[in-house]
C-alpha cells in the first residue's frame, strides 16, 4: 500500500487578462433565442451602435488619462459578426488605435456559429481580431431546434473549424439545462468540444428569467430546469474531462448582476456556484488518491491557490474529508505547484 502519493493538479495554467467588456445587447441577432434576456444579464440596455462607439471612444480615452494597465477589449452580448461592415470595422478600428497606445492588448468578439465564413474571418483577422468565442450552447440538434437557435449541430461543428482554420483562437460558450438536455447529452457536448481543443470554454447553465419565451414554457409546466445539485454535479464532471484535455474554463455561470438577480424565476444559480463546481472536483480528486493508502490518516500538501477551495462552500466538504483521514491539522498550503498526499504512521 503507497505511503505517498505525489500529483499534480489537473487544471491547466491559464494566463488571466484584464478584460474591458463592452455589451451590444441583441446587436445583429437575427432572432431572439427562447432564453435570452441579454439586457437582464448584462444591465446594459439597447442602444443605437453609434452611442456605444461613442460611449466606447470616451470610456477609453479616459483610460488612457488616468493610465490603467493594459487590458483585453471585447465585445459581448449580440452577435458581433453580423453587425453591418461598416460598424465591425469601426470597432475594431478604434480598437487597434488604443492597442498602439499601448492600452489594449488583444481584441475578442462572441457571436453566432451560423454568421461566420472564411472571407469575413480573413477580413476581421486582418482588422486586429484576435478571438471569437462562439455561442454554441448546445451541439446537439434536438437542443438546438427545441431552444429555436436556428443552426444545427453539423452547422456549429464546422464553424469552430472554420474559426481555428482562420488562425483566430476559439472559444466555446456552453449552456447546460436548455429545453430538451440531460446529463448524457451535457457530456456528449463536453466530448465533441474536446475534440475541437478550443483555446477557452466558458459555461453558463441556463436560468429562467422573467420575459422569456422560455419564462412563459415553464409556467404552463412543459420545461423544468436543472437543479442546482444536479448542476453542480454535471459541470463538476465535465470540466474534468475539460481540463484534462488542457483546455482552461475561464467562466462557471453568470455575473451577479442585481438587474438579472431581480428578474430571477428559476434555475441553478448560486453566487458561488464556481467555487462549489472545483471544490467537488478537488474532493473527488484527493478522494481518488486517498484510497490508494487505505483508511489511514493523512498529511496532504497543497498549492496555496487551493485554500479557499479545500472545504469547499461553507465548508461542506469538510466531514467528508475527516472521514478519509484528511483532518485540517494535518493539512498544509505551500508555494509548490503539487499536491503531496502522505499515510501517517
Amino acid at each position: 500500500m503507497n505511503e505517498q502519493v505525489i500529483f499534480f493538479p489537473p487544471e491547466p495554467p491559464y494566463k488571466k487578462t484584464r478584460i474591458w467588456p463592452v455589451f451590444l445587447p441583441f446587436a445583429g441577432c437575427p432572432q431572439r433565442c427562447i432564453y435570452c434576456a441579454q439586457n437582464l444579464q448584462t444591465s446594459s440596455k439597447p442602444a443605437p451602435l453609434s452611442i456605444h462607439y461613442q460611449r466606447l471612444k470616451e470610456s477609453l480615452d479616459k483610460a488612457i488619462k488616468d493610465k490603467q494597465p493594459p487590458l483585453e477589449l471585447a465585445f459581448f452580448g449580440g452577435t458581433f459578426t453580423a453587425l453591418p461592415n461598416e460598424w465591425l470595422n469601426a470597432f475594431l478600428k478604434l480598437g487597434n488605435y488604443y492597442r498602439q497606445k499601448g492600452l489594449i492588448t488583444s481584441i475578442r468578439c462572441s457571436t453566432r456559429p451560423d454568421f461566420i465564413d472564411p472571407p469575413l474571418l480573413e477580413q476581421l483577422r486582418k482588422s486586429g481580431l484576435d478571438m471569437i468565442e462562439l455561442g454554441i450552447q448546445s451541439f446537439s440538434n434536438n437542443v438546438l431546434k427545441a431552444s429555436k437557435r436556428g443552426y444545427t449541430q453539423f452547422q456549429a461543428h464546422q464553424a469552430c473549424r472554420t474559426v481555428l482554420d482562420s488562425e483566430l483562437d476559439l472559444g466555446i460558450q456552453l449552456l447546460p439545462g436548455l429545453p430538451q438536455h440531460s446529463p448524457k447529452k451535457w457530456i456528449d457536448d463536453i466530448q465533441t468540444t474536446c475534440s475541437l481543443h478550443p483555446q477557452i470554454v466558458r459555461i453558463y447553465p441556463c436560468l429562467l428569467l422573467k420575459g422569456t419565451p422560455l419564462a412563459k414554457t415553464w409556467f404552463e409546466g412543459s420545461y423544468h430546469p436543472w437543479s442546482l445539485h444536479l448542476t453542480i454535479k454535471g459541470l463538476s464532471r465535465g470540466i474534468l474531462k475539460l481540463w484534462r484535455q488542457k483546455i482552461p474554463v475561464i467562466r462557471i455561470g453568470l455575473h451577479p448582476e442585481q438587474e438579472m438577480l431581480t428578474n430571477l424565476l428559476a434555475g441553478p444559480w448560486h453566487p458561488s456556484l464556481g467555487l462549489m463546481v472545483r471544490s467537488r472536483i478537488l474532493f473527488y480528486i484527493l478522494l481518488t488518491h486517498s484510497l490508494i493508502m487505505g483508511n489511514a490518516k493523512k498529511r496532504l500538501m497543497l498549492p496555496e491557490k487551493y485554500q479557499g477551495e479545500i472545504w469547499g462552500y461553507k465548508k461542506n466538504y469538510l466531514q467528508r474529508y475527516k472521514n478519509i483521514g484528511i483532518d485540517p491539522q494535518n493539512v498544509q498550503f505551500w508555494d509548490r505547484s503539487y499536491f503531496m498526499l502522505q499515510k501517517l504512521s
